[in-house]
């Protein structure tokens, strides 16, 4: 990730494709944003969304659900995934709660997970702002990620 990341303002966010809720929303609000801003701005911007459901999210059911909310951008939505305790421990370092997929007795799969969207800097790749969930429009998420990208040197 660091290594793809590097030089861009890339967007964290933990979820999974099955999620009935907060997740497509994300994902829809940043692609809205990304739409918002200048292409210029677009281009530089790398959208990462890591699945906290890697038994079902596999890479090509990632892309299929992504394409969804990234269509029209310059740059595609990249979906990551890797063993659950490898997000697990990738998802602590950042401060994000996940916990493993437990299956419920009527047979559905819930998956508790963080619902932050964590912004790394192209400049230095820490995180300098994080998105708590809680009703950012496209626009608030647009206009961050404009005075995030003018803090980056020409």
């Amino acid at each position: 990730l660091a290594t793809e990341a590097r030089g861009h303002l890339t967007l964290l966010y933990f979820g999974y494709t099955n999620c009935p809720d907060v997740c497509p929303t994300t994902m829809a609000d940043l692609g809205a944003a990304l739409r918002k801003v200048p292409a210029s701005v677009a281009r530089d911007v790398r959208v990462v969304f890591i699945t906290s459901d890697p038994a079902r999210d596999t890479p090509a059911v990632m892309r299929a659900w992504l394409a969804h909310f990234d269509s029209g951008l310059p740059v595609p939505f990249v979906g990551l995934t890797s063993s659950i305790s490898a997000i697990d421990a990738y998802g602590q370092k950042l401060g994000v709660a996940l916990e493993p997929p437990k299956k419920d007795k009527d047979g559905t799969i819930e998956v508790t997970h963080g619902a932050q969207v964590t912004a790394f800097s192209p400049q230095d790749g820490k995180a300098h702002l994080v998105w708590t969930p809680g009703g950012l429009t496209p626009e608030q998420y647009a206009s961050d990620i404009e005075l995030l990208m003018k803090q980056v040197p020409a």
